[in-house]
C-alpha cells in the first residue's frame, strides 16, 4: 500500500510503506524538539520509527526542528532547515553512512543550523563516517538574501582509516548570488579522510563559499582538520563567458585566530587560505594567520577533484602571516614549445607585520630551465610595510629574491642560479630638484655569492660600457639577493639614466635595463602619487621619513602643493584574483596641504578619509585659480575628517567631486568647509557620474561652514543622487550650507534631504533651484518641513535654463508669508511653465507668495490666460491664501480636466482708477 505523506519545510514525501517494521527509505524527523528514544513529544507513525535512522535512510528535519539524539541513528541523507541536532542526556552518534558505504552520504544545510548546539556539544555528540560525506549548503529558493547558508559541526567528526579513508567533500548545492558557509569547530576531530572544498557554482563572481575552521569564539586549532594526515584539495571551476553564463567563485579556507602551533596541512590545488574570523552576527574581519610546521602549499589547478594542470594559483592572506621554518612552497615550473614561462603562484597578502619567507622552497621542473632564468612565482600586497626572504632550504640550483615591483609591493623572484650575478634598475624615488633615491633589484649573486654593488649614472646612456657612464657611486660589499637604495644628490636639472651592476673580481654585470629619471624643481610641481600610509606626513621620532614616492614622475617629501594633481590607486575587490587587498587610504595631516586634482581609480569596497593628525591643519583645493576635480572611481566611501575631528577643507576655487563608478558610494563632509568670496565664488559641485546602478549619497554635517560658493547637486546618468543637509543625530542647521547667499542649485533630478530628529523639524532657509525633489526625513522617514522668510523655490531646467519641475515632498509643509515662489513662464504657450509638484503632503495652506515672470515683458498676454503651475496633494483645501508677487497674475488652485488639484498663475485685468471732481 502507497500513501502520500504532508510537505515539511522544504521537501514532500512522496511514498511509504505503512508497515511499521519495514525500513522506509525516507521519513520527516519531527520538526520540534523531541528526543528520539522515549520521549513524549516524539510522535510515531507508521512512517516513522520510535528509532530512527537505519543506513540508508533519507531524512529531513523541517524549519525550527531541535532533536536530541540518544544513542545512535543511521543516515544516508540529512537536509536540516534551520534546525539544531544535539546530544540528549547521556551520548549520541549521528552514522553518516550510504547504502552502498562507498559513496558519498550527504548532509544538507539550510540556514542557520547546527550539529552540537554548543562548543561544549563536541564531547557528547559525534558524527562518525563510515562512507564518504558530502556536507553542503542549499539555498532556500523562498530566500535569496546574502549570508544566511551556514552549516556549523560542534561535534566530533570520526571515522575512517589509513586503509579505508573517509574523504568529506564541502561545497553548495545550487546556483545563485548567495553565499555559502561551513564551520568546523571541534579541536577533537580525528578522521581519517582528505578535505575537498569544490568551488560554488554561481553566475557570478561575487559568489563565494567559505570553509572556516573555527567560529565565533572557538578559536581554530590544525585538530580541526581531523587526522594529522588530512590533506586539503581545493577544487576550482573556470566557466567560458557566454549569454547567461559568468564565472565560478573561487574557495576559501579560513582560520579564526589560530593557535601558535598553526595549519600544518597539505594544501592543494587553487584557492584562498586566510587568517579571518566571523563572528555570530556574521561580521568579518581579518586575523593573523600562522603556516606551521608541515604546511604545505601545492598550487596546482584542479577541477572536479582531479588534477588539471601542475600550474595554479593559491591566496595566502591574513593581517599578518607568520611562516614556520618547516612549512613549505611549492612550485612546478616548465616552458612550452614556444619559450613561455608557465609556473605556480601564490600571492600573499599581509598588512600589520612585515612578512619574513622562512619556510623551505621546493621547485619542480618539468624540463630543465637555462641558468639565470627568472620566475615572477610569487607577490605580496603593497600593503605589507616590509618583506625579507631567508627560507629554510631551497631546491638546489634555485635562489629566491624580493624585489619591488611598480605597485609599490614586492615580486619574490625564483631565479635559477647562474654563476654570473643578475641584477635589474629598479624604481626612482626624488625627494627635491637635485636629489634622487634610486634602487637595484639584485636577483642574484651568481656562483660567487658576493660582490660590489655599483650604481652607474648620468645625463647620457653608457650602456653596457662601465666606462661610458659620466658618474658613479658604490653601496658596498653585499652577500644576498635583494632591493637595494643609495641617494644620488648634486644632480642637475633634467633627465638621467641610471644602470645598477655588480662586480665579482674586478668585472661588472650591469643591469640588463637602463632605469630613468627625471629631476624637478619645487617651484613647479607635477603630477604624483599619494602613497597609502596610515601615519601622517612629517617624519617620525627617529627621523625616517614615512612619505615615499610612488610614481616614476616626481613627488616630494612633504607632498602637497598648489596645481599638484594627486591619484590614489586602491585595488579593492575587483582583481583577477578575487582577493580583497585591503587598500583603505588614511591620509592623516599635521600641517596645510594644497592640492589642485584628486584621481582615485579602483577600490570598491574601501574608502579614502582625509583626517587631522594633530592641531587644525587646512586640506586646500588650490587649482591656480582653475576648478579642482576629485574624480572618484569605485571607492565606496571618500571623508573628510571625521566626529571631534579639527580638519579643515578650504576650497580657493570651484571644486567638483565626481563619482563614475557602479554600486554605492558615500561622501562625507565632516569638515569645516572654508573658502571662496563674493567676488571669486567658490562652488561645491557634487556630480554622478555612475550607470544606472550607481548611488550617490552625500552629506554636509558640520555647521560652522563658512565658505561662499553655491551647492550644485548633477546628476549626469541615470543613477541614483541623494545630498543631506545634517542627520538624524545632527539635525540639519543653515549653517551647514555656508554663507547665507549660498544657493542649492539641482540638475537632472537629485534629491535634496533636510534632516530631522523625533523633536526638531528640519528647516530651509535657502535658495534652490533647478529639476529635483525636495524633501525632509528622520532616518529613512519621510517628515514635516519648514520653509523659512528667506527661502526661494525656484524650479528650473538643467543648468539654470529653460522650465523645469520641482517636487516638494513631505508630511507636512509649514512655509512663511516671506517664502518665495519664482516661476517662470512661456509668455507665448500656456502649455509651457515651471511647476512646483507638491506631493505627499497633508498640508492645508501655502503663506508664501508666487513671483510669477514671462519669458519676454514685451509680449502683451490676453486677460484671462492661464499657465498650470503647481500641483497639490489631494487632501488640498480650495479656500487657501495665496499671495501672488506680480501685480499682473493672480495665483489661485483649481480643478483640472482629470480632477486634480492644480495651483493656476492667471493674467489678470488691469485695474481702473476714476476720479471724481
Amino acid at each position: 500500500m502507497i500513501r502520500l505523506i504532508a510537505t515539511f519545510g522544504l521537501v514532500t514525501v512522496m511514498f511509504m510503506s505503512v508497515l511499521a517494521d519495514e525500513v522506509p527509505d525516507t521519513f520527516n524527523w519531527n520538526g520540534g524538539t523531541a528526543n528520539w528514544f522515549g520521549s513524549g513529544n516524539w510522535t510515531p507513525t507508521e512512517t516513522e520509527r520510535t528509532e530512527p535512522g537505519i543506513a540508508g535512510d533519507r531524512v529531513y528535519i523541517p524549519s525550527g526542528g531541535q532533536v536530541e539524539l540518544i544513542g545512535s541513528a543511521s543516515v544516508d541523507y540529512l537536509r536540516m532547515t534551520n534546525a539544531k541536532i544535539s546530544a540528549g542526556d547521556g551520548t549520541g552518534t549521528l552514522v553518516a553512512r550510504s547504502a552502498d558505504g562507498t559513496s558519498y552520504a550527504s548532509l544538507e544545510f539550510i540556514f542557520n543550523s547546527y550539529l552540537g548546539a554548543s562548543p561544549s556539544d563536541g564531547e557528547n555528540l559525534t558524527l562518525l563516517l563510515q562512507s564518504p560525506l558530502s556536507l553542503k549548503t542549499v539555498r532556500n529558493p523562498n530566500d535569496g538574501s546574502d549570508q544566511k547558508l551556514r552549516g556549523v559541526l560542534y561535534c566530533k567528526i570520526s571515522g575512517g582509516s589509513s586503509e579505508n579513508p573517509m574523504p568529506i567533500r564541502i561545497s553548495r548545492v545550487d546556483n545563485g548570488w548567495t553565499h555559502g558557509f561551513m564551520f568546523l569547530a571541534n579541536s577533537a576531530n580525528d578522521w581519517r579522510g582528505d578535505i575537498e572544498l569544490l568551488a560554488p557554482h554561481g553566475n557570478t563572481e561575487a559568489v563565494d563559499f567559505e570553509t572556516y575552521v573555527g567560529f565565533a569564539d572557538v578559536s581554530a586549532t590544525d585538530s580541526m582538520l581531523g587526522d594529522p594526515a588530512n590533506e586539503v584539495l581545493f577544487d576550482y571551476y573556470v566557466a567560458q563567458w557566454r549569454s547567461g553564463q559568468g564565472t565560478y567563485g573561487e574557495n576559501r579556507l579560513y582560520l579564526n585566530n589560530v593557535d601558535s602551533a598553526g595549519l600544518k596541512r597539505k594544501v592543494h590545488g587553487t584557492g584562498i587560505i586566510g587568517g579571518q574570523t566571523r563572528n555570530a552576527s556574521f561580521t568579518a574581519a581579518a586575523c593573523p594567520l600562522v603556516l606551521g610546521e608541515g604546511f604545505m602549499a601545492d598550487p596546482a589547478l584542479y577541477k572536479q577533484g582531479v588534477k588539471e594542470s601542475d600550474y595554479g594559483t593559491q591566496g595566502i592572506t591574513g593581517s599578518s602571516i607568520t611562516m614556520k621554518p618547516g612549512a613549505s612552497l611549492v612550485f612546478d615550473v616548465d616552458i612550452d614549445s614556444k619559450g613561455n614561462l608557465k609556473y605556480d603562484r601564490i600571492l600573499f597578502t599581509s598588512s600589520a607585520a612585515p612578512f619574513e619567507l622562512t619556510g623551505s622552497i621546493i621547485v619542480r621542473e618539468a624540463k630543465t630551465l637555462e641558468e639565470g632564468t627568472v620566475i615572477p612565482a610569487m607577490t605580496l600586497a603593497a600593503s605589507a610595510p616590509g618583506c625579507s626572504i631567508s627560507p629554510a632550504s631551497i631546491t638546489p640550483g634555485w635562489e629566491c629574491s624580493a624585489v619591488e615591483n611598480v605597485e609599490g609591493g614586492w615580486t619574490l623572484n625564483l631565479v635559477k642560479a647562474k654563476s654570473e650575478p643578475v641584477v635589474q634598475a629598479g624604481a626612482c624615488r626624488e625627494f627635491g630638484p637635485d636629489v634622487a633615491t634610486v634602487t637595484a633589484n639584485v636577483v642574484s649573486l651568481g656562483s660567487a655569492g658576493t660582490g660590489e654593488l655599483v650604481f652607474y649614472y648620468g645625463q647620457t646612456d653608457g650602456g653596457s660600457d662601465p666606462d661610458a657612464w659620466s658618474e658613479s657611486t658604490s653601496y658596498g660589499e653585499i652577500s644576498a639577493a635583494g632591493a637595494y637604495q643609495v641617494t644620488l644628490s648634486n644632480l642637475a636639472l633634467g633627465s638621467y639614466f641610471f644602470r645598477p651592476a655588480v662586480i665579482v673580481n674586478g668585472t661588472a654585470t650591469l643591469a640588463e635595463l637602463s632605469g630613468t629619471f627625471e629631476t624637478v624643481p619645487v617651484a613647479t610641481p607635477s603630477s604624483f602619487v599619494w602613497r597609502r600610509i596610515e601615519s601622517n606626513w612629517d617624519e617620525d621620532e627617529e627621523g625616517a621619513v614615512p612619505w615615499e614616492r610612488m610614481s616614476q614622475v616626481y613627488a616630494r617629501k612633504v607632498p602637497g602643493y598648489a596645481g599638484d594633481r594627486i591619484r590614489f590607486e586602491l585595488w579593492g575587490y575587483w582583481n583577477s584574483n578575487n582577493i580583497d587587498y585591503g587598500s583603505n587610504a588614511v591620509l592623516r595631516l599635521d600641517h596645510d596641504v594644497a592640492i589642485g586634482n584628486i584621481d582615485v581609480t579602483g577600490g570598491y569596497g574601501h574608502h579614502i578619509r582625509f583626517l587631522a593628525e594633530s592641531g587644525t591643519p587646512v586640506f586646500s583645493f588650490d587649482n591656480n585659480g582653475q576648478p579642482s576635480l576629485f574624480d572618484i572611481a569605485s571607492a565606496s566611501e571618500v571623508s573628510f575628517g571625521a566626529q571631534d575631528n579639527s580638519l579643515v577643507m578650504n576650497l580657493n576655487n570651484p571644486v567638483t567631486i565626481r563619482r563614475g563608478g557602479s554600486y554605492g558610494f558615500n561622501l562625507n563632509f565632516y569638515a569645516q568647509i572654508t573658502g571662496g568670496d563674493s567676488e571669486h565664488p567658490s562652488d561645491l559641485v557634487i556630480e554622478q557620474n555612475a550607470n544606472e546602478w550607481g548611488s550617490l549619497y552625500g552629506r554636509l554635517l558640520n555647521a560652522e561652514n563658512s565658505f561662499t560658493g553655491d551647492i550644485v547637486l548633477k546628476r549626469v546618468n541615470k543613477g541614483n543622487l541623494t545630498f543631506y543637509i545634517g542627520s538624524t543625530a545632527h539635525p540639519a542647521e543653515n549653517g551647514m550650507l555656508g554663507a547665507d547667499s549660498n544657493e542649492i542649485r539641482m540638475s537632472n533630478g537629485p534629491t535634496l534631504v533636510f534632516c530631522g530628529s523625533s523633536t526638531v523639524v528640519p528647516s530651509c532657509s535657502r535658495t534652490v533651484r533647478g529639476r529635483g525633489t525636495l524633501t525632509a526625513r528622520n532616518g529613512n522617514n519621510k517628515m514635516a518641513l519648514a520653509l523659512g522668510a528667506a527661502a526661494v523655490l525656484a524650479p528650473c531646467g538643467d543648468n539654470d535654463a529653460g522650465y523645469g519641475t520641482m517636487a516638494v515632498a513631505a508630511t507636512t509643509l509649514a512655509d512663511d508669508a516671506g517664502t518665495t515662489y519664482a516661476i517662470d513662464i512661456d509668455a507665448t504657450d500656456t502649455a509651457v511653465a515651471d511647476v512646483l509638484d507638491f506631493t505627499g503632503s497633508s498640508f492645508e495652506r501655502l503663506n508664501g507668495r508666487f513671483t510669477v515672470t514671462p519669458s519676454d515683458e514685451t509680449v502683451k498676454i490676453p486677460i484671462d490666460a492661464t499657465w498650470t503651475i503647481g500641483k497639490l496633494p489631494s487632501g488640498f483645501s480650495a479656500d487657501v491664501r495665496f499671495v501672488s508677487g506680480n501685480k499682473n497674475f493672480t495665483v489661485h488652485s483649481a480643478e483640472n480636466e482629470s480632477g486634480e488639484m492644480v495651483i493656476v498663475a492667471e493674467r489678470r485685468q488691469a485695474g481702473t482708477m476714476i476720479i471724481v471732481r
